[in-house]
């Protein structure tokens, strides 16, 4: 018989893999259904003004950048594939394998946007490994009104061109642009994002050095309860300055499952709990125009079995990603044929 006292760190490290490097948990687990709660009460008039006030800030902040070429790099690190939380050195820091490095110089003009990105990498930034370390060089020209993508990536023999692409294209990262750093939501509008029925919260935090919003919004995405947390710094162009996005996962076990040879254990209920935090360092790079200087994606996660009432620890950082912009200049003129793949024929 399965003995949870004496198993339990095999199991969570079984699961753990499962869940963080295989992907094997959809065939292995079933979530658990979970009722649709209601939306907690209603917000006041003075949290539904606040929030106006936001979204007219954030709007007037996206439309004050016209044009832009930001230069920037991105690096990847991550745990060892082999320890269920991240192995800390002699001085108690957590140890971090670098997996990715990205150099990135970016053009836009309106909807019209120009990537050339060089990369040496063995994993993307959601984890997935890609084997052994790999080397590219690639170009996109992009058009957002349109929906077309144009793609090409040098070879031995030179640049190979792409049949045009419609938007959104698997040959394309989300996290290429500055855009998905800079607003977690990326691919949603404001409004989807900052929908009152979502925003369960909104507050003006007044601190010694400077005035911010706190947002908090909750949801229930595919039977997951999902939070996401906002602070904006209201007197920097209303640019977030720190993001915590948290949800917690019911999950029960097949009965009888062998995890590991000769290791059969009972139908177990699995409350797994994941958060991603982003944090900020902003910069004013000409009056009242604030654009982050550095920001850094951290994703933590954890598992308890069969304990529902226990809040869920702080977990170990298990990934890490920084974006830092070494040049970042805007509202300049910008050259047509910089916003151009240079096309080979």
């Amino acid at each position: 018989m399965f003995d949870l006292r004496y198993n339990k760190s095999r199991l969570i490290l079984f699961i753990w893999l499962s869940l963080m490097f295989f992907g094997t948990a959809r065939a292995t687990f079933s979530q658990l259904p979970e009722t649709e709660t209601p939306k907690t009460a209603s917000l006041g008039v003075a949290a539904i003004a606040l929030l106006e006030q936001v979204e007219i800030g954030l709007t007037d902040a996206k439309s004050d950048i016209r044009t832009g070429i930001i230069e920037f790099s991105i690096t990847l690190s991550q745990s060892p594939i082999e320890a269920p939380s991240p192995v800390a050195d002699v001085t108690g820091l957590a140890v971090h394998e670098e997996t990715g490095y990205w150099q990135i110089r970016y053009l836009f003009e309106g909807e019209r946007h120009f990537y050339d990105v060089k990369k040496r990498n063995k994993m993307e930034l959601n984890g997935v490994s890609i084997g052994s370390w790999q080397e590219s060089h690639l170009q996109y020209e992009m058009d957002m009104d349109a929906k077309t993508l144009l793609f090409q990536e040098h070879t031995d023999t030179g640049w190979r061109r792409h049949p045009l692409q419609s938007i959104p294209s698997g040959d394309f990262r989300l996290y290429y642009s500055p855009r998905w750093w800079i607003w977690p939501h990326w691919n949603a509008t404001l409004t989807e994002v900052l929908h009152p029925d979502k925003v369960v919260a909104v507050k003006q935090l007044h601190t010694t050095e400077d005035s911010n919003v706190y947002i908090q919004l909750d949801e229930t995405v595919s039977g997951v309860n999902l939070t996401s947390e906002i602070w904006l710094d209201t007197e920097k162009a209303y640019r977030p300055i720190r993001v915590l996005v948290h949800h917690r996962t019911h999950m029960k076990t097949p009965p009888q499952v062998e995890v590991l040879p000769g290791l059969t254990i009972p139908s177990q209920t699995l409350i797994q709990y994941r958060g991603t935090r982003w944090k900020y360092e902003l910069q004013q790079f000409e009056q009242g125009l604030w654009y982050p200087r550095r920001v850094i994606r951290e994703e933590s996660a954890t598992i308890e079995i069969n304990d529902e009432t226990r809040q869920p620890e702080t977990p170990p950082i298990f990934r890490r990603a920084i974006l830092e912009v070494h040049r970042a200049v805007f509202n300049v003129p910008i050259d047509e044929k910089d916003l151009r793949v240079t096309l080979v024929q």
